[in-house]
């Protein structure tokens, strides 16, 4: 069923819904001007995706604010405070990180704006149901697949499997919406 309004063209069927911008000639309609609207599911995964931005964020800039921090006396108090056990795994990587550089601490800051920014701009495509956003978000969900399922078989734990099972959840649907996006413009293809 096809509804035409105000120069857009709607169309409703077992794909999901359309918007078709751009006016009709002869009954046909062209593939360049489909517009997919974005599903409660995008917009899910797009505030998911703007959360990690955050998160990731305010990493870099707790990383800057301790630049100018002795990191080696901070990093041993630390591991005191929570009684970790000083040869244990925990208090290892605290005091590796307590022996980084301010230099080092500055890289790793502009590490993570600008994974922030990859996040950030992942999840304004995906909010506006744009294709190249829902291709970042497969790429960039199928990257930690690997390491994922190493993490899994090596000491299964329920944050690592219900992380697996979630990125796969989200490359699945964002799979499947590009798969919906190309199979309606190819039904609407001359």
């Amino acid at each position: 069923m096809e509804r035409e309004n105000s120069g857009l063209i709607q169309a409703h069927g077992d794909v999901g819904d359309v918007v078709l911008a751009g006016e009709r000639t002869a009954g046909l309609i062209e593939a360049s001007s489909l517009v997919l609207k974005p599903t409660r599911g995008e917009h899910l995964i797009a505030c998911f995706e703007a959360a990690k931005g955050v998160l990731v964020l305010l990493a870099g800039f707790g990383l800057l604010s301790l630049m100018h921090v002795d990191l080696q006396h901070f990093a041993k108090a630390f591991v005191d405070t929570l009684h970790l056990a000083p040869r244990g795994m925990m208090a290892n990587l605290f005091l590796r990180v307590g022996a980084f550089t301010g230099h080092r601490l500055m890289w790793l800051a502009f590490a993570a704006y600008a994974y922030a920014a990859l996040r950030f701009a992942e999840a304004y495509g995906l909010w506006r149901a744009r294709k190249w956003a829902k291709w970042l978000a497969v790429a960039s969900g199928l990257l930690y697949v690997p390491y994922e399922l190493f993490e899994v078989m090596r000491h299964v734990t329920l944050i690592k499997s219900l992380a697996l099972v979630l990125n796969l959840a989200i490359v699945g649907y964002v799979g499947y919406s590009l798969w919906r996006a190309n199979r309606i413009a190819m039904l609407v293809e001359p």
